[in-house]
């Protein structure tokens, strides 16, 4: 059903995804081509599914066919590295024993399936919006856990009324500037707790 989305005979102008982004670790044949692709529904979940999960469970860019139709296509796909992967992670820190941080891939890549939405031979996706990197809960909820999707309402708003993409995600840059000024002063404040314990 999302490949009908993705070139198919059913391709809308503003297209939305929210899912899992596939993640391979580095070294792993399948990376460069597969990070980032559309994990769907046929994957049961975790709680009944913990082997190695197959190609059939997620849409790739090499599942794209040739003779998609994908001219004026703008797709948001809200998923872990669906738009690219750094080759050190903001958070490989945190996934290392010594918080030390180690490659994630051996370079930075765009993931497949924006390169074959945006270089599709046809003519490609007019744009394509996606995470490099892992994506976060703090992108739709507050300090206190409580949902909120306004800056994604805006986006679509912008995009439905003829914004330029660049104007129309202006949102999601106004709200990580005021979560890293938050986060900087809750920084300064750890650092200044330390400083002091240490001088007891």
């Amino acid at each position: 059903n999302l490949l009908k989305l993705l070139g198919g005979e059913e391709t809308p102008a503003l297209l939305f995804t929210s899912s899992h982004g596939m993640g391979f670790p580095n070294g792993d044949s399948r990376q460069l081509s597969h990070q980032g692709a559309l994990l769907c529904q046929d994957w049961p979940g975790p709680g009944e599914w913990s082997k190695q999960i197959p190609q059939d469970f997620y849409v790739a860019g090499d599942e794209v066919s040739s003779d998609a139709r994908l001219l004026g296509l703008i797709a948001f796909l809200f998923a872990a590295f669906s738009a690219g992967t750094p080759q050190m992670s903001n958070f490989a820190a945190l996934r290392s024993k010594d918080f030390t941080p180690t490659p994630i891939a051996p370079r930075a890549f765009l993931s497949g399936l924006a390169q074959r939405l945006l270089g599709h031979p046809n003519g490609g996706a007019l744009a394509v919006i996606g995470h490099v990197d892992v994506d976060w809960g703090y992108s739709f909820l507050s300090a206190g856990g409580i949902e909120d999707y306004g800056v994604f309402e805006e986006m679509m708003k912008r995009l439905m009324s003829g914004y330029t993409v660049g104007a129309a995600v202006e949102p999601f840059n106004q709200r990580y500037a005021l979560l890293s000024s938050r986060l900087a002063e809750e920084l300064q404040q750890v650092v200044f707790f330390k400083q002091g314990r240490n001088e007891i």
